[in-house]
């Protein structure tokens, strides 16, 4: 992004728009996106204000409010577009998971039946467009040795209390173990059932976690859902056992902190009695946490993400270190038992971020696997994070897919690099631009596979539903989703290059091909999951079921491959405007366990320099810049400086570790580092004025791509403004406000005309018999700014400063000034 200082002193104004929104009491992703698209309403589906669980009713009647016109219920299955693989089943509830997945596929072998190998199956379903039938749904494939395969077809599992968000697991006898949250008329919790025998479909064996929880740091009555969970069978005694569930408590208000609550219980099946008072492990503001256990003894593990952790030693209060809740600025932590989950060692933070430092921050997507070496290995996805996000910087969809493991000595290894911004559509509300990763154990190999949005380097870029092209602007949730591989055959070390696995690209899509404009149906493959651990025993199985991203595959062990085949990417219920209601495949396909390729990899620790970076006049600017080769073959490269024309020139130049040809080995000593200096001579000395300079650095290699620019867009000025925002106080309410225009700052802090702290108005608890006005009033105005739009051609722009825009992205106001800025300190109005 390019921004021309010069030309954003004066604009003329045709026309002010103030725009102010209230808060709405439901569990909303908060993720403040680069949005590029000039209609302000676009900027405010912000949130995630029709997913909560009390929904009910047909989704027409309950959605058509916000959905106008877009309420249909969509296509038939019969014009779908084919997906890779085979269905297992179909559903009206595309979204599978808000944040994480879990395992929903895996395999077993029926030794006692004798009727050989089969791949369980379990989702969440619609059969129809009444919501409150939102089920679980169970498949198997029978892969008979000495017969044809077959499906046992899809059956409802739990068709009452709204149930859904389902675990899956498999006995070693071969018996599905199923698991989800409803409501059976006392709450929502998680509820398990375990199949009588292989494949039978017979679930008379059920458990549910206790009712009443109130355990320290839990809430009296909490409604423990959305969980993980595994059963751990114990070597030589099966009374002992043991059923891990990890769920969170869904809290009704937004910005409110949930408790990660681990349910355990000791015995065969649905005996045996549960561990109580639960343990509680952390309290936390995001949709991520799994349960990985081994396959040999007790060893357990518990991961989730969760807000950078308050000073001092409290084990369970993650609270953003003094900052306020958010979905955003966190990190990834884990606990270990030795002995089936009865006790825990400390916690660990994993990724240890520190506010206020640029780096990587862990969001809503992880996975756990416990290898058949008794190793933990995690993998997570990392928003790219800016050392200003919390006092107004931008951050984005942009991330990297990283991998930890215990047997990897040298710490948090990258896995690919996501760092670009889309142009044209993305995956929408609880997504990044790659999301609902699995990791898996196969033939000594590590399988990494994630859904993707785009591939802008390799020049993807639209591969979109249609409503976001033609105009030039990016539409939340319209991006199709394509399925990606990376392979390490070094246990989590190295990574290869990521393969598309799906290869769908329909850009310009519709799920009605009549449209006008239409290339045709799209397809989006998304909300994957893939069994923990590979096998080499097939069976007879459908065919062109196999997806070998090799071409030349020979041997015998495969992965499954389980996600939704969706014809309008998206999903309605997250935003309405991001999709239409459609009947949407359960998709299956075999995953060949592939060797790695041979990968080079060339990932700097940034991309570009550009705006708001500057310096003063007769000053240099020095950039510390690391380059990382996370892939399994060494790297070798050589930079091009390159400055555009104009009255200076020797201003840009780097450090000697970035001079001639620069081999970058791998492994755990991965990295060279050394710095780019601009203004290096110091002969841009001229205050008063503002100079631009232009280039770039081309890095050319045996990298893929082999070629690689670093813009650099700079500005030496007398001095920036940055982003500042203070609070206003009256006698009885305060309000927080910046120097960009924007108040309310999205309800952080709650000073925001917090008419309920004071008494103003509505001083009751929400729902109490004072309450006079309906709704939540500790936030009153959640965010707001003015909207001011111009003609330009044949189109309207607009800038304003709501909805987590940063000054930094081309629709915002930012602070400008000759003048130093100056503390004026606290101050009152009365």
């Amino acid at each position: 992004m390019t921004r021309r200082i010069s030309t954003i002193v004066v604009l003329s104004l045709l026309a002010v728009v103030f725009v102010a929104m209230t808060a709405h009491a439901v569990k909303s992703p908060d993720e403040s996106p680069r949005v590029t698209n000039p209609l302000v309403h676009k900027a405010m589906h912000y949130a995630l204000p029709y997913a909560d669980e009390s929904n009910t009713g047909p989704l027409d009647a309950v959605l058509s409010p916000h959905l106008g016109e877009r309420a249909s219920l969509g296509q038939a299955s019969s014009s779908r577009a084919p997906f890779p693989g085979v269905s297992v089943g179909n559903t009206w509830y595309d979204m599978q998971h808000n944040g994480r997945m879990t395992r929903m596929v895996d395999w077993g072998n029926d030794v006692a039946g004798g009727e050989g190998f089969m791949v369980h199956f379990l989702w969440m379903r619609l059969a129809t467009h009444i919501v409150e039938n939102r089920h679980y749904a169970y498949n198997v494939y029978y892969a008979e040795g000495g017969s044809a395969g077959s499906f046992h077809g899809q059956q409802p599992i739990q068709t009452t209390g709204y149930a859904g968000y389902v675990s899956l697991d498999v006995t070693d006898d071969g018996r599905g173990v199923l698991c989800g949250h409803n409501n059976p008329g006392t709450g929502y919790s998680a509820h398990t059932y375990w199949d009588l025998g292989p494949g039978a479909f017979l679930f008379q064996n059920n458990t549910r976690v206790p009712d009443t929880t109130n355990a320290a740091g839990a809430y009296p009555g909490a409604e423990p859902i959305w969980p993980s969970i595994r059963y751990q069978e114990h070597p030589t005694d099966e009374n002992l056992n043991v059923l891990h569930v990890f769920t969170q408590v869904s809290e009704d208000a937004a910005a409110t902190p949930q408790a990660l609550i681990y349910f355990r219980k000791v015995g065969k099946n649905d005996l045996g009695e549960w561990d109580y008072p639960p343990y509680v492990p952390d309290t936390v503001f995001d949709i991520a946490q799994d349960v990985a256990c081994s396959n040999t003894d007790g060893k357990v593990a518990l991961v989730w993400i969760a807000n950078l952790p308050e000073a001092g030693d409290c084990d369970t209060c993650s609270s953003n270190t003094g900052l306020d809740w958010t979905q955003l600025d966190n990190d990834l932590y884990y606990q270990i038992s030795y002995d089936y989950g009865a006790t825990f060692s400390p916690r660990v933070n994993l990724t240890s971020n520190v506010d206020g430092e640029a780096g990587y921050r862990p969001f809503t997507d992880c996975q756990a696997l416990m290898t058949d070496d008794n190793d933990l290995h995690i993998g997570w996805s990392g928003r790219v994070w800016p050392a200003d996000a919390n006092s107004g910087g931008s951050v984005g969809y942009d991330c990297s897919m990283f991998h930890w493991g215990e047997n990897v000595t040298c710490g948090i290894r990258t896995v690919a690099k996501l760092e670009w911004d889309q142009t044209n559509c993305d995956g929408g509300a609880w997504q990044m631009q790659g999301s609902k990763m699995n990791i898996s154990e196969c033939n000594g190999k590590l399988y990494f596979v994630w859904s993707q949005f785009n591939n802008i380097p390799l020049g993807v870029e639209d591969d979109c539903h249609m409503r976001a092209l033609g105009g030039g602007t990016a539409w939340r949730g319209a991006g199709n989703a394509e399925l990606y591989l990376a392979v390490s055959d070094d246990y989590g070390l190295t990574w290869d290059a990521p393969r598309n696995l799906t290869n769908t690209y329909t850009s310009n899509c519709h799920p009605d091909p009549s449209e006008p404009g239409s290339s045709g149906p799209c397809r989006s493959e998304h909300w994957s999951s893939m069994n923990r651990h590979g096998t080499n025993l097939t069976g007879n199985m459908p065919p062109d079921i196999v997806i070998d991203p090799s071409g030349e595959y020979t041997g015998d062990y495969f992965l499954d491959v389980q996600y939704i085949g969706d014809i309008d990417p998206g999903t309605a219920l997250q935003d309405p405007d991001q999709s239409t209601w459609q009947n949407s495949d359960v998709m299956w396909f075999r995953l060949a366990c592939v060797d790695p390729i041979q990968t080079a990899k060339f990932e700097p620790s940034w991309h570009a320099i550009d705006f708001p970076e500057y310096t003063e006049h007769g000053t240099d600017y020095i950039k510390p810049l690391t380059i990382e080769n996370g892939g399994n073959a060494n790297t070798v490269f050589s930079f091009a400086l390159t400055e555009d024309p104009g009255p200076h020139s020797g201003w840009l130049t780097v450090s000697a570790e970035f001079t001639g040809t620069v081999t970058i080995p791998y492994g755990c000593d991965n990295t060279v580092s050394g710095t780019v200096t601009i203004n290096g001579d110091l002969a841009i000395n001229y205050p008063g004025t503002i100079v631009h300079l232009s280039g770039n650095m081309t890095a050319t290699g045996n990298m893929t791509p082999n070629v690689v620019v670093m813009p650099i867009d700079f500005w030496i000025v007398d001095s920036l403004v940055s982003p500042a925002y203070d609070t206003i106080s009256t006698g009885c309410f305060s309000l927080v406000v910046a120097n960009t225009g924007n108040w309310g700052h999205q309800g952080a802090g709650e000073v925001n005309l917090d008419f309920f702290n004071y008494g103003d108005c509505d001083n009751a608890e929400p729902g109490s018999e004072g309450d006079t006005l309906p709704g939540d009033a500790t936030i009153y105005a959640y965010d707001a700014s003015p909207v001011i739009c111009w003609p330009s051609g044949d189109s309207v722009l607009c800038n304003w400063s709501i909805f987590g825009t940063s000054y930094v992205d081309d629709e915002a106001f930012f602070p400008w000034s000759h003048v130093p800025p100056v503390d004026m300190g606290d101050f009152e109005l009365y």
